[in-house]
């Protein structure tokens, strides 16, 4: 998981995992985004509109230092939005936090909804892949960009409450299915039964 930047390098990281078939990403049960940017230099909405958290020019720095050229920008490695929606459909479970006053809340929520319509797409073709059914939520709580896990308000602390429980019930659930798989088994052949057949995988 990752917030802002973190969530770019998060988002970006699990797509590369998939597209290349990296053995992280196969085990990969979810991701969680905070605020992430998704659509480098992209123009919107809530950039204008809350401009005093992030104003334009240091938008426009980070950019810059982020990206090699400005064509870059549109390399879905450094804006995940442009990603194949293929590959977006085989993201793992992805949880979003958003901040109502944040300028990366339009971009967020875009990237959101292209994840959830990338994988409602390939499972209405029923082109197979497991994690076409995945969960895709965003949880959108009242703040600012940066106010994720913090105290300065109650959606502080609110917002990662949401956020590491979604991503704590498949981690549970993963170490359920993983120990059910390992487990060995045990019996008394001291009476001279046989031990049951077992499998692992």
């Amino acid at each position: 998981m990752g917030d802002s930047a973190g969530g770019n390098l998060a988002a970006v990281s699990t797509l590369v995992g998939i597209d290349r078939q990296m053995a992280f990403a196969k085990d990969l049960q979810s991701v969680g985004l905070v605020y992430a940017a998704t659509c480098i230099g992209c123009p919107n909405v809530s950039k204008i509109k809350h401009k005093k958290v992030i104003d334009n020019d240091k938008m426009t720095w980070f950019t810059m230092m982020y990206l090699r050229s400005p064509i870059d920008a549109f390399d879905w490695r450094a804006s995940p939005m442009f990603a194949p929606q293929a590959l977006l459909a085989k993201m793992p479970h992805t949880y979003s936090v958003l901040m109502h006053r944040d300028p990366l809340y339009d971009e967020a929520f875009a990237f959101h909804k292209r994840v959830l319509r990338a994988k409602k797409q390939t499972h209405k073709n029923g082109d197979g892949d497991s994690n076409a059914t995945a969960e895709v939520e965003v949880g959108v709580f009242a703040g600012f960009h940066g106010l994720y896990g913090t105290n300065v308000a109650p959606s502080g602390d609110e917002s990662v409450a949401w956020l590491v429980s979604k991503l704590k019930a498949h981690t549970d659930r993963h170490a359920r299915e993983w120990e059910t798989r390992h487990t060995t088994q045990t019996c008394d052949v001291s009476g001279g039964d046989r031990c049951p057949a077992t499998t692992e995988s």
